[in-house]
């Protein structure tokens, strides 16, 4: 009965291990593992703890978890993925700190330096084992040893055996289990220890024994006596037959796994508990256990086949949890955890934020629940303060809207003042902030006020009601310090009137909510903040010091709450987690919240305790934790490694043997960085394998030596760099020292040298040195060489110069010349003409004066030429091009010719094989360039002999030749022939006069046709000039295909003038009257002839006399004074002369009211484009280039005339249909155009001066505009507009001022003469101003 009854007790001890006994911490695939089945774990030589999975292997440093998926195998000169996927269930490490790994048969090794993974042998690895740091494994019954020189697997005997699973020494015995057995082998010799038992894994104990763990049959043990013997299968010792890893703690407690929980020994007592999940926070995640490891640090590492990793440290877990769970009453009743108070029997009293009061018996571990529920309980669940009396027993509680509660412990009953308060009116409201007992009074801070009870009378009073106070602490000095609207106060209990407020400049300068005051044993006052740490005020000397994450480590500087600790440090809660204060070295230690197997966060509310047994406890808002003070600072041997983990250089990682060259080995391994010059953006992380999550820095310091002058403090695990000069770095890196007893703290440093970029290095000086020296040795010897070139050079210079200044005088000379040729040019021309009229003239004298006319044509031809060869040369040839059949314009250029070659008796024939060729080119140019070659071709070739062109179409091409059978040109002439001024000066030619400048001319205009001309000869055989133009019209400028039709007139002279009109000739006996007429003659229209040569006076005198007129002056100015005097029908002037120049004279009679009517026609020997456009912008009405055409310039000045008439004879027809000025406006804005206009002229009647400039001015719009707008709204110009208007009020004048005389009327409508008046008149109305007076009176 008794064994029953002690079975029976011993299976609820084992359960309540079960549940209770140890909280396990977890990582699974939240955290970052790839599978939650780990079948193997290790921790390598920097502490990262290595986890073998179902998909891959995971490795931990303690912040995050990676994954390695891949690695590379070699097969001959290629390399390939392979991926890491399958059981990874084996992971060993030998003593250079290199990892093996076994993966569905495979042997990976991982190069911790190089950081990279091999592939040892692909099949049939059974078992991974390391023996005295040697790596040993076993290929199906045969053992291997790794070899570290030789990087290989080196074979070490066959066993003979089935499959070997797994390999232990012991006692100068290698222990191998296999599939069907365990087997030692010792001597050479192979013994089976354990026959038919599948042997799945063997662990070697402290105590020098040998754990069996059987796949299906159990545990077995050879104790220290070398028996063999199974371990009991029983719910009391091994709950499971299948056994899977070992471990052994720091007690020498032998921990396996098995497929129903974890199980540990204990050798002392030989007793077996067992851990299996539960509903409890912190149970083992999964049953079945399949790995085990003990960390450096004793932490025991669990890997589960589907709960992931579960471990714990149980020497250095000093945490103890309590978690919201009503279970078995084992938990809080709510999860937020507020204000706690410990009375006499050391029961903690705790409030909650929604479960009430629980009361944690602290011998039991038990809670007891005390929640509103109506009779004898508190008025509401929300708590938030709680205060004890303990001469008389009992808590007094303040809750949100439930006023103040009493519990009296002795007789267990509730009383709740806000009944009170609800008949009377006095006292406490619902709301209740704070409650604290002190000095035999119970001080209550509400929402209506602050107050005190006195326990004795049960009866409050009122204290001050002006602010609303949210806590407050009583100190032993008689002072209230209270809190309200970030503000601080003190009263002198007593002196309730008098509250001062306590200005701290610091809380004056960053409002900031003050979250709890307490008085610390030494005197010392403490102010917490939300946002602005800690302030301190000393009594003695008065001043307050300022504490914050900045300046003095705090965990955070938003602080909750405080609580004094047993060795008078401060403890103090916060946003990330626990900070412990030292007044006595102002040191401090932080703990960082989160914590697995503890509260996750504190908020403000929550509060903390400081128990009678040194207990302090902390609540936060998922439970509440319990810890001892000075198991924080319990110093063990470290176990931990600080180092630097991985790399960056410009945003990318930086890998072992990688391209950038950096890394030889892993950076951990790495002591110097050796950069170049643009390797200077530097990110580098580094890491702490601290597993004991209370001794984890949360904070560190960094300082780049030669680059920052102070400590960096920094909660983060990497460390940024950018733009880095070149230079010798130190970067540091330590622990923050905030342990409180004053131990050192761990460092770790990297040299870091940036070279400088190669152009700016010592020996790239010394080259540039170097270099600069020969620069300037060359440079001397080349300026030495260039001044004894000098002189030879200079002579040369001159040369070139002069034969330039040369040429360039010639063609200024040719060009003068010719300019002055034109005017007699002009004359002969023009009286030649006129003699060519007359019929009077003999057929001997008629012919001879046609062959003057030839010649003096071509004559003008050749002036033209050299004219057009300078504006070539100075680039003012533009061409104007055209689609052109080439036939017909070679035939006809063929056909100018063919009377001198039928005169010359030479063979002239003209071949072209197609009868029409579209080709783009400028006819007038492209003439000048085929007359020039078959003037040349005529000119060298002797009588009887043959001249020939030809066309012919090529692919992009077409070909035009003209070849000759003349004298040739000497082959050392060829390359010169196209220059211009070269003559040939030797062969058979010679003694042919030119001028040199035709073929240049001819280049020149194939050249801007982008084509190409070239000349085939034999001295004295004949030459043939080939011409090749491009088809189409892509290689033109738009500018050149703005063609303007041309007529282009043959050199058949004799033909010129057969378009003029031959009734505007004069009588030939007229020409014999060589004086001009001064008078005007009745019914002739007159002309004024402006020209300064007195020749070309007289010549124009004679030509125009017959039917005009004539008037002449010899300067600008004359002419324009006789105009302003004559009005004359028309004017004939020179461009360039004395005093006034033709342009200047146009413009002014343009812009003269009185003379812009009159046509002016400007002569002048300039032919230019640009001169002509000139011309016409002055105002010209017609421009004539000398030498001219005697009846072109007869014919274009008759229908100047004809244009006049008409014009008046429109001017006439307005009048006569009455036709009113403003009805011409075609709106509102065209007819205000006309009356402004209309005004402007009528008040400028009389004035001589104005001109079309003054209205144009007068009007706000340009000369141009104003044109154009009077044409498009009265069809006139502002000239003929003026006229018609000055006309229509001599009109009314000589109706109705009778008393003027047709002179004044003249005058006062700004008229120069009254003859041109009377003309004016006339024209108009068809009477003259005296008849028309006479008719109406």
């Amino acid at each position: 009965m008794r064994r029953i009854k002690y079975s029976f007790s011993t299976i609820l001890l084992l359960f309540s291990v079960c549940v209770y006994g140890q909280y396990f911490k977890k990582l699974g695939m939240e955290d970052g593992l790839s599978n939650p089945s780990v079948l193997a774990i290790y921790q390598d030589i920097l502490g990262r703890i290595w986890f073998g999975t179902n998909e891959g292997i995971n490795v931990y440093d303690g912040k995050q978890i990676y994954k390695y998926i891949s690695y590379d195998v070699v097969e001959g000169q290629s390399h390939k993925e392979k991926l890491i996927n399958g059981e990874i269930n084996q992971i060993v490490g030998d003593d250079e700190g290199n990892i093996f790994i076994r993966n569905n048969g495979t042997l990976i090794k991982y190069d911790i330096r190089k950081e990279s993974l091999r592939e040892l042998r692909f099949s049939n690895i059974g078992a991974l084992a390391v023996i005295k740091g040697k790596v040993w494994c076993a290929v199906r019954d045969s053992l291997f040893k790794y070899d570290a020189d030789t990087d290989s697997l080196c074979f070490f005997r066959e066993i003979n055996t089935s499959y070997i699973w797994c390999i232990e020494e012991m006692s100068d015995k290698l222990w191998i289990g296999t599939a069907k057995g365990l087997y030692a082998l010792e001597d050479d010799t192979v013994k089976c220890v354990l026959p038919d038992v599948e042997i799945f894994k063997l662990f070697v104990s402290s105590r020098n024994e040998l754990w069996i763990a059987s796949r299906m049959k159990g545990l077995y043990k050879i104790g220290r006596d070398g028996i063999l013997k199974k371990e009991l299968h029983s719910p009391t010792r091994v709950v499971s037959e299948q056994i899977r890893d070992f471990i052994e703690d720091d007690q020498q407690n032998i921990w396996f796994g098995t497929f129903e929980g974890l199980q540990v020994y204990n050798p002392y007592s030989d007793t077996y508990s067992v851990y299996r999940p539960s509903a409890y926070p912190g149970s083992l995640e999964h049953q079945s256990v399949f790995s085990l490891y003990k960390d450096r640090q004793g932490t025991i590492w669990i890997g589960t086949y589907y709960g992931g990793v579960n471990y714990f440290n149980k020497s250095k877990d000093i945490f103890h949890y309590y978690p919201y769970s009503k279970l078995n009453k084992a938990g809080l009743s709510f999860p937020i955890v507020g204000q706690m108070v410990e009375d006499k029997d050391r029961n903690l009293w705790i409030c909650t934020d929604g479960g009430g009061v629980n009361c944690l018996d602290r011998k039991t571990g038990t809670f007891t629940y005390y929640m509103a529920s109506g009779i004898n309980s508190i008025l509401h669940n929300n708590t938030k303060s709680i205060t004890y009396d303990d001469k008389r027993d009992q808590i007094y509680i303040g809750t949100y809207t439930g006023g103040v509660s009493r519990y009296d412990r002795k007789s267990r009953k509730f009383y709740n003042y806000l009944t009170d308060y609800e008949r009377t009116k006095n006292g406490p409201n619902r709301i209740i902030y704070h409650v604290l007992f002190k000095d035999n009074w119970l001080y209550v801070s509400a929402r209506n006020g602050f107050w005190r009870l006195n326990p004795e009378t049960n009866e409050f009073q009122l204290i001050n009601k002006n602010r609303l106070y949210l806590t407050f602490e009583i100190d032993s000095r008689g002072y209230i310090w209270l809190t309200a609207d970030y503000n601080l106060y003190r009263m002198k209990i007593g002196e309730w009137t008098r509250v001062e407020r306590i200005n701290i400049e610091k809380i004056a300068e960053r409002k900031a909510k003050i979250t709890r005051i307490m008085e610390a044993t030494d005197g010392m006052v403490y102010v917490s903040t939300l946002g602005n740490g800690i302030f301190t005020y000393n009594y003695e000397t008065k001043e307050w010091k300022h504490h914050t994450a900045k300046q003095d480590n705090l965990i955070s500087d938003f602080c909750y709450n405080m609580v004094e600790t047993p060795k008078n440090n401060i403890l103090i809660t916060s946003d990330r987690g626990i900070s412990l204060y030292s007044p006595f070295n102002n040191s401090i230690y932080s703990i960082e919240l989160g914590l697995k197997g503890g509260i996750s966060a504190v908020t403000d509310g929550c509060g903390v305790w400081t128990a009678s047994d040194d207990l302090i406890y902390i609540g936060g808002v998922d439970g509440m934790i319990s810890f001892r003070e000075k198991d924080l600072y319990l110093e063990s041997e470290s176990h931990t490694e600080f180092y630097f983990s991985n790399l960056h250089i410009n945003n990318a990682i930086v890998r072992p043997g990688d391209k950038s060259g950096v890394l030889s080995q892993a950076l951990p391994f790495t002591n110097s960085l050796d950069l170049a010059y643009h390797q200077n953006n530097l990110m580098i992380d580094f890491s702490s394998s601290n597993y004991v999550e209370h001794e984890r820095n949360v904070r560190f310091q960094y300082k780049l030596e030669g680059f920052d002058k102070e400590w960096i403090s920094t909660d983060q695990l990497r460390i940024g760099y950018t733009n880095l000069a070149p230079g010798n770095y130190v970067l540091k890196v330590r622990e923050s020292k905030s342990k409180i007893l004053g131990k050192g703290y761990k460092e770790i440093a990297l040299d870091i040298k940036i070279h400088h970029p190669w152009f700016a290095t010592f020996w790239a000086f010394l080259v540039y040195l170097i270099i600069m020296a020969i620069i300037i040795y060359v440079f001397w010897k080349i300026r030495t060489g260039h001044r004894l070139l000098a002189l030879s050079l200079a002579k040369e210079k001159d040369e070139k110069e002069r034969i330039e200044e040369l040429n360039k005088m010639k063609l200024r000379f040719f060009t003068n010349i010719s300019h002055e040729f034109r005017t007699p040019l002009t004359l002969i021309i023009g009286q030649i003409e006129m003699l060519l009229q007359l019929d009077k003239l003999s057929p001997t004298l008629n012919k001879r004066l046609h062959g003057i006319y030839k010649n003096a044509m071509n004559l003008r031809f050749l002036i033209t030429e050299l004219l057009d060869f300078r504006k070539q040369e100075q680039g003012f040839l533009k061409l104007k091009v055209e689609c052109v059949d080439i036939i017909p314009f070679m035939k006809e250029v063929y056909q100018s010719f063919i009377d001198l070659a039928r005169k010359r008796n030479i063979s002239y024939t003209f071949e072209h094989a197609e009868e029409k060729i579209d080709l783009w080119f400028d006819a007038i140019q492209m003439q000048k360039v085929l007359f020039n070659l078959l003037s040349n071709a005529f000119k060298y070739t002797p009588e009887g002999g043959h001249i020939k062109i030809s066309i012919k179409r090529q692919q992009r091409t077409v070909e035009i030749a003209v070849a000759d059978t003349g004298c040739g040109i000497p082959e050392g002439s060829l390359s010169k022939i196209f220059e211009r001024f070269y003559q040939v000066n030797d062969g058979p030619g010679k003694n042919i006069l030119g001028s040199g400048i035709g073929l240049a001319f001819t280049k020149g205009i194939v050249d801007a046709h982008k084509g190409e001309i070239k000349v085939e000869s034999v001295l004295g055989e004949g030459s043939c000039f080939k011409i090749q133009l491009l088809l189409g019209n892509g290689h033109f400028t738009a500018e050149e295909l703005e063609y303007e039709q041309t007529v282009v007139h043959s050199l058949d002279w004799e033909e010129e003038g057969i378009l003029i009109a031959e009734e505007i000739l004069p009588d030939n006996t007229a020409l014999e009257n060589d004086d001009p007429l001064e008078e005007e003659k009745e019914g002739l229209p007159s002309i004024l002839i402006v020209e300064d040569d007195e020749e070309m006076l007289d010549m124009l005198v004679g030509i125009f006399s017959p039917t005009y007129t004539v008037h002449k002056a010899m300067n600008g100015q004359i002419g324009f004074d006789m105009a302003c005097q004559l009005h004359p029908n028309l004017i004939v002037s020179d461009v360039m002369m004395p005093v006034m120049s033709g342009s200047e004279l146009c413009s002014k009679i343009k812009n003269s009211l009185e003379l812009s009517y009159i046509p002016v026609v400007l002569l002048t020997a300039q032919s230019s484009v640009d001169y002509t456009i000139e011309g016409y912008m002055s105002g010209a009405d017609d421009y004539i280039t000398k030498p001219f055409n005697v009846k072109v310039l007869l014919t274009r000045c008759n229908n100047l005339l004809n244009s006049r008439k008409k014009l008046m004879a429109r001017l006439n027809m307005v009048i006569k249909e009455e036709q009113d000025v403003k009805t011409l406006g075609t709106s509102i804005v065209d007819q205000k155009l006309l009356d402004t206009a209309t005004a402007v002229i009528k008040q400028n009647f009389d004035n001589p001066d104005f001109d079309m400039n003054m209205l144009a001015s007068e009007l706000n719009m340009g000369r141009s505009k104003l044109f154009l707008r009077f044409k498009e709204v009265v069809g006139l110009t502002p000239n003929e507009f003026t006229l018609k208007l000055k006309l229509e009020e001599a009109l009314r004048m000589l109706k109705e001022e009778p008393q003027y005389n047709v002179s004044e009327i003249s005058y006062r409508l700004g008229f120069s003469s009254s003859r041109y008046f009377s003309r004016c008149f006339k024209d108009l109305f068809g009477v003259s101003p005296q008849n028309y007076r006479k008719k109406i009176h």
